[in-house]
């Protein structure tokens, strides 16, 4: 269990073929990254975002975000 407030340092990143989420240093996910990562630049798709394939990612960001973690968390 991880508490996911604004003194936790979370980062997202793809390397190779995988995702890795660390969460404080310590504590590392790594997981394959989904095959719509690899083409969501050319994704003609309205409001397709790469966190809508990664929950990594989306974790990342909301914890990086205060404005958006306080809508979340409400």
């Amino acid at each position: 269990m991880v508490r996911l407030d604004d003194s936790v340092d979370v980062q997202h990143r793809v390397v190779g073929t995988d995702c890795v989420l660390t969460v404080s240093r310590n504590i590392e996910l790594r997981y394959p990254a989904p095959s719509e990562l690899y083409g969501l630049k050319d994704d003609l798709t309205p409001f397709a975002e790469a966190e809508g394939f990664g929950l990594g990612l989306f974790v990342a960001n909301v914890v990086r975000d205060p404005k958006r973690s306080a809508r979340i968390y409400r």
